[in-house]
């Protein structure tokens, strides 16, 4: 039997493409605001590379290319695929993708989901499909083997004996180092999303969500997660470049809920990171110290109030896509033959 090697890419690797769940159908009706944040996401990234949508029906791919046309998005910058989806944030429910001796193969975490709709449509081009028996994780890869998570993360894919879920790691992402973050506390409803906390900037640096207010309820848990990241070791023994992030005001969404407002929900693309905006007066600071952690990107501001009030996050709202996938043509609204 051959060998067989995977990796998990890391987020700054080159990109294929990106995809979107857009936020109508079963979401109707949709907030204006939040349907204009999609608008204007989709606008930024299509200009930099492929942009896949997958819409709830004919109806809704029509409505998206006729927003985008209106935006200035060139219909050969837009694949649209009608698939049912259950929420507009794709990272949740769109596919991760695992590098098989070096080819693209497509995990789908809940059997018949988004993914397998998609790949059947021919959303993927060649690559191949695995249907995995495990939820997904928000973890961050290094792309060398090590995966940042949080532990409310890995308690969400299943009770499993820690040795057992490490061998499912390693078997189906081919991680063979786990790095849980077990401090943090909740900063929104969803606080197992590792996008709240920290993420991989490069193998050897880690940007993570600090606070500076200690009347804040988030103070100490992000205090203590920070102790946490301090003790991290790279795969050679050496600490973490550790940057932190500044901390945004609190923000409150529907029924008076707390909003999970984080820096650290930035989106890598080829040539540039989009950073979230809360209309807060860190956001010039977290524009300022990103483009720093990625020189040569620009840093593009994308006001993520309606993302964050809904429930979501920027990092949430955006799957990409790494090479050499290569994305299929549109299969909805196609000009007829």
């Amino acid at each position: 039997m051959s060998h067989e090697t995977r990796t998990l890419p890391a987020e700054w690797a080159p990109q294929a493409g990106a995809m979107l769940c857009w936020p109508r159908g079963g979401w109707q009706p949709i907030p204006n605001e939040l349907e204009q944040t999609f608008i204007e996401l989709a606008r930024v990234i299509a200009v930099r590379q492929p942009l896949m949508i997958a819409c709830s029906s004919d109806d809704t791919a029509l409505h998206v290319r006729s927003h985008l046309r209106r935006a200035s998005v060139p219909d050969e910058r837009i694949r649209l695929h009608v698939v049912p989806i259950e929420s507009p944030w794709a990272r949740e429910s769109g596919p991760l993708t695992v590098l098989v001796n070096g080819e693209p193969h497509v995990l789908d975490f809940a059997g018949a989901g988004v993914p397998s709709r998609l790949h059947a449509l021919g959303a993927f081009g060649t690559a191949r499909l695995e249907a995995r028996r495990l939820a997904h994780t928000s973890g961050c890869s290094d792309g060398h083997g090590t995966l940042l998570t949080t532990g409310l993360d890995l308690q969400a894919l299943g009770e499993r004996h820690e040795a057992s879920l490490s061998e499912h790691l390693r078997e189906c992402l081919g991680v063979d180092r786990v790095l849980s973050l077990r401090h943090g506390g909740a900063i929104g409803d969803h606080d197992g999303r590792l996008d709240l906390f920290a993420r991989f900037c490069s193998p050897r640096t880690i940007a993570y969500q600090a606070c500076d207010d200690p009347a804040d309820a988030r103070w100490r848990g992000l205090r203590a997660m920070a102790v946490d990241l301090a003790a991290l070791r790279t795969r050679t023994g050496e600490p973490y470049e550790l940057q932190p992030l500044p901390w945004p005001r609190p923000r409150f969404g529907i029924a008076g809920v707390r909003a999970a407002a984080a820096y650290t929900s930035f989106v890598l693309l080829n040539d540039a990171v989009l950073s979230p905006l809360f209309d807060d007066p860190a956001d010039a600071d977290a524009v300022a110290r990103l483009g720093a952690l990625f020189p040569g990107r620009d840093v593009i501001g994308i006001d993520s109030r309606a993302l964050i009030e809904h429930g979501g996050s920027l990092r949430a709202a955006v799957m990409t896509l790494p090479q050499p996938l290569r994305l299929g043509p549109s299969t909805a609204i196609r000009p007829p033959s």
